[in-house]
């Protein structure tokens, strides 16, 4: 019940989930690219800006707080939509709804976790306007699977 073995799982389904869907690349322009998943942060990189492929669009899987009984985990989605009908919300939605419908229909991990059925799945767009690249957020809350069997009162049962 390790966080982190949580935050790898999701990663893993994520890619799973967009295998094979292409977003607007921002390298590459006119052209499409996966979708990359990245957990907590952003990759550092060597080359400079020009350089290489580029991050976006992708999603961060962030572990953002936790209790004894629940793990909040951040998804971080960033997209990238230089048309000037400025319609990129629409991918943000697009990712937001799959995600939101997979969680929905298959809420149990392996890794002994599974989303609360207490918290609802919340997601936000960034307001602030970035054009063309566009924010958005989902919030999940899983709980542990297996609950600690206390050893301090394990004698009297």
């Amino acid at each position: 019940m390790i966080p982190t073995f949580l935050q790898d799982e999701i990663k893993t389904r994520l890619e799973k989930l967009f295998e094979g869907e292409l977003f607007n690349n921002p390298k590459d322009k006119g052209n499409k690219t996966t979708l990359k998943i990245y957990e907590q942060h952003l990759p550092r990189t060597k080359a400079s800006k020009d350089d290489g492929p580029s991050l976006y669009p992708c999603v961060l899987v962030q572990l953002s707080q936790g209790t004894n009984k629940k793990v909040f985990i951040n998804l971080v989605i960033v997209v990238f939509d230089e048309n000037l009908d400025r319609q990129g919300y629409k991918d943000l939605l697009h990712i937001i709804q799959k995600i939101s419908q997979d969680f929905a229909e298959y809420p149990t991990m392996e890794k002994q976790y599974s989303l609360s059925d207490e918290e609802e799945i919340k997601w936000v767009i960034h307001e602030e306007d970035i054009h063309p690249y566009y924010l958005a957020g989902l919030e999940l809350t899983f709980k542990p699977g297996l609950q600690i069997e206390r050893k301090d009162v394990s004698h009297l049962i």
